[in-house]
């Protein structure tokens, strides 16, 4: 029965040794192959947590810049428009002098 469910689940070229192993001899190879696969899927799934972490967190970091340049922008605007108010004024009043 252990036979028949691990050469289900045990890669092609191992096949031909299960069939011909006791169902003992079948969990000792399945265990001793498919630990390090277990350990490397959790070492895989770790990777990916933490990549998918940083990717978040610099897309925050850049929406959050993003948002800071409007702002400044806006605010250059805003300035520049409130310069040039005042020299048109100065120019005025120059003029009226």
């Amino acid at each position: 029965m252990a036979t028949r469910y691990i050469c289900n689940m045990d890669p092609e070229p191992d096949i031909p040794v299960l069939m011909q192993a006791d169902d003992t001899e079948v969990i000792a190879h399945f265990s001793a192959h498919i630990a390090p696969a277990i350990v490397w899927g959790g070492e895989m799934v770790r990777r990916l947590t933490h990549s998918h972490q940083k990717v978040r967190s610099t897309r925050r970091n850049f929406e959050k810049a993003s948002r800071q340049h409007a702002e400044a922008v806006a605010k250059l605007e805003e300035l520049e428009a409130c310069r040039a108010r005042e020299l048109e004024k100065a120019k005025t009043q120059q003029e009226l002098l």
